[in-house]
Order: C-alpha cells, then structure tokens, then sequence
C-alpha cells in the first residue's frame, strides 16, 4: 500500500511538472540574465548590426527665433536583430514577449542621438514611455515617446512670411559603421503631423530622408539617417501682428494735417507715432536672432518710417514759414496803428 501511494505521488508530481511551461517573465529573465546576456555590448561583434529606424513626429511643441530652436515631440521606432534572444528551441507558444519600462533597460538599445540635439527628454509620468517587444526569432522591435530641443539654421530674410527647414540627423554616439548600419524604414520612414494651431508643418520631400556617412579624424566612420521639418508661419497671425500697426500710425500721423493752423498736436502727433515706430521695430527684432542681412521686415518699418518722418519734416516746414512770417506782420501793424495814431494826436493838440 505504501509503495503504491509513493508510485501515485511521484507520477503526479512528474506530470505537473511536465506540463507546466514557463511564462513570458521567466522567459523574459532567463534570455536576459547577466550569466547569458550582457546588455553593454551590440548583439554581434564579429558583424554588422543593422538597425531600422521610423521617425513619428506629432507636434511642434514650440519654436525660438531668437535663440533658432525647435522643440517637437516623437515616436522613435526601431528595429534590429538579436540573436541572443533567440528562443525558437524553447518549447513555448509563445510568439512575441513584450518588455516594459522596468526591464527595457536590462536589453541591448542602440545608442542613438539627434546631432542637432541641445536637450532630450523621454517621457512618463510613473514610468517612462519606452517598451520593446522581443520576437521568437531574436528580432526585436523598441518604442519610445521623447521631447526634442534641436538647434536650427533659420534665415529671416522673409520674416514673418518665411519658411524655415530645419534638419535632423541621426547617428550611434559609440558605435562605428564596422559594428553598425543605420536605415529608414521603407518610404514613409518619416511621418510628420500638421498643427494649424501654432506652425504650419509641410513635410520634406521623400528625396531629403538620407542615409549617409559621417568621417571623424581618430574616431572613424558613423552611419547616419537624415531628414528635415520645414514649416510656415501663419501669415493670417503675423499679418495682424506685425503688417496692421504700423498702417494705423502712418493713419494717425496723417490726421495732423486737419488740424489747421493749431501747431503743437502738427508736431507732436507725426513726433509720437515716429516714436512707436521705432518701438515696434525693436520690439519685433527683440525675438529675432541678431542678423547682419536686412530682411522683409526690416524694408517695410523703413518705409513707414520715412513717411511718417516725411510728414513730420512738412509740419515742421509749415510751422517755420508760419512762425517767421508772423513777426513782419506784427511789425507792419503796429507801424500802421502808429501812423493813425499820430494825426489824431495832432489833431487833439
């Protein structure tokens, strides 16, 4: 009987032994344990590690003229293979195990950065906005939502009516082209969403998502993707902002010529709005990145600035004529009250 019971007791617990599997965490923990995994290093040093990268840029978060950055948030994608990671001999039914921010870390990443970058930021709130997702295959797909303070070439040459394209260029820190190669992913590599709230976006032609390489002396040659955002201002804003104030003080200034013979409103009217021309100019160029080139803007306050100076220097002319012709003829009146006061002085006597 005890014999039997042991039979019994053994044969079960080699059944549930065998029929349990393992779960997608210890899967997880056991391909990317230190014993068998070191993270610090690419998937193959002996060759080429190719990595596919998307680009899905959902909002200009802000733009600087004066100090010529952009600010945008994004999707960054990619692609590569691992094959360390490898469990098509595991006898799972498991196709595809999914990473959160609290492992993701423990996994080999490439090393990539925005060359143009003057700060980066990965979001989250209780956990970063990063996951990854390791295939049967070895192949593993990352994702990772970040904010992007890139420096840009702007030329105000146009301003406000300008368009500015700003470059973006992506490369491993590390890692040369003898351990790994960069590529876009197909055609629309690249996604850009408009914002018509803030700045128009108008996505880069297909032909400017490049790949190329980069040459530093002692260090070697970097793979590296390229491409570019190119937006417009919202002429409808700047036309009010920037175009419609100084009409109205030109407006304003032309108004002294109705006011007749009254003197100090013809000069102090053309003398006030010539002031607040000059402080809408500076004001304007106070967001503005100092530039030695004159642009569209700066044609356009010259102008109304000459008119309101030219309609100035009138009442200036009107008022000197006035004022020296005024003295003659108070010369000419108290000499003629003079002689008719005479002869009836005379007369009296």
């Amino acid at each position: 009987m005890m014999f039997f019971l042991r039979f019994l007791l053994i044969t079960t617990v080699t059944v549930t032994t065998a029929s349990l599997k393992p779960t997608r965490y210890d899967l997880a923990h056991y391909l990317l344990r230190e014993s068998n995994y070191d993270h610090s290093f690419p998937p193959d040093t002996d060759n080429i590690t190719n990595v596919a990268v998307q680009l899905d840029i959902t909002d200009l978060n802000s733009e600087s003229d004066k100090d010529r950055e952009i600010e945008f948030s994004l999707y960054l994608r990619m692609n590569w293979t691992d094959r360390r990671l490898d469990f098509t001999e595991n006898k799972t039914t498991y196709d595809i195990i999914p990473l959160g921010d609290d492992i993701v870390n423990s996994l080999w990443i490439p090393d990539l950065y925005f060359i143009e970058e003057r700060n980066s930021l990965l979001h989250g709130l209780l956990t970063s906005n990063q996951l990854a997702f390791i295939h049967k295959n070895g192949d593993v797909f990352y994702s990772g939502r970040f904010d992007i303070k890139a420096h840009c070439v702007m030329s105000f040459k146009k301003y406000p009516f300008d368009e500015q394209s700003c470059e973006i260029s992506i490369q491993s820190y590390a890692l040369s082209t003898d351990y790994l190669l960069l590529h876009w992913v197909g055609k629309n590599a690249v996604d850009i969403a408009g914002n018509e709230d803030t700045f128009i976006f108008e996505d880069a032609p297909q032909s400017k998502a490049t790949e190329y390489r980069n040459n530093y002396p002692y260090v070697g040659s970097f793979s590296t993707l390229g491409t570019s955002i190119r937006f417009k201002r919202p002429r409808g804003s700047y036309f009010k902002m920037v175009v419609v104030p100084p009409v109205f003080v030109v407006i304003i200034a032309l108004t002294s010529f109705l006011l007749g013979e009254n003197v100090s409103p013809g000069i102090t009217i053309p003398t006030g709005a010539l002031t607040q021309l000059f402080v809408n100019w500076a004001g304007v160029h106070n967001r503005l990145s100092f530039d030695s080139t004159m642009d569209l803007f700066d044609v356009w306050m010259i102008g109304n600035i000459s008119f309101v100076g030219f309609i100035l220097f009138v009442n200036a002319m009107i008022c000197h004529c006035k004022y020296k012709k005024k003295p003659q003829d108070d010369k000419e009146r108290q000499s003629k009250e003079k002689s008719e006061k005479d002869p009836g002085d005379q007369k009296k006597v």
